[in-house]
This record gives C-alpha cells, sequence and structure tokens, in this order.
C-alpha cells in the first residue's frame, strides 16, 4: 500500500470528484440542476463540468 503513497489520484492536479455531500452542496448552496441526483451526469457539458470546478 505504501507504495502508491505518492501516486494517489487526488494528489496529481487534476479535477478528482469524490462521494462526500456533492450532490447537496451543488443543489441547495449554488442551485443547481442535477438530473437524478447523480453528480456524474454534469460531465456532460460545459456547464455542467464548470459546476463541477466550484
Amino acid at each position: 500500500m505504501t507504495r502508491y503513497r505518492q501516486a494517489l489520484p487526488q494528489l496529481d492536479g487534476k479535477l478528482f470528484v469524490t462521494d462526500g455531500g456533492l450532490e447537496t452542496g451543488l443543489i441547495f448552496n449554488h442551485g443547481v440542476k442535477i438530473r437524478e441526483f447523480a453528480t456524474h451526469t454534469l460531465w456532460s457539458d460545459e456547464a455542467g463540468t464548470q459546476h463541477l470546478k466550484l
């Protein structure tokens, strides 16, 4: 396990989505409409992708 400690995907500077209340925050704090309460559907267009970069 320690072999990958320096190569974790969340540490490479790219966008990394996790399950941690993301949908709730986007809906209630930012007013984003999310189809079927599934954040991955936001990747389908540029506007949705921008919401994920908040």
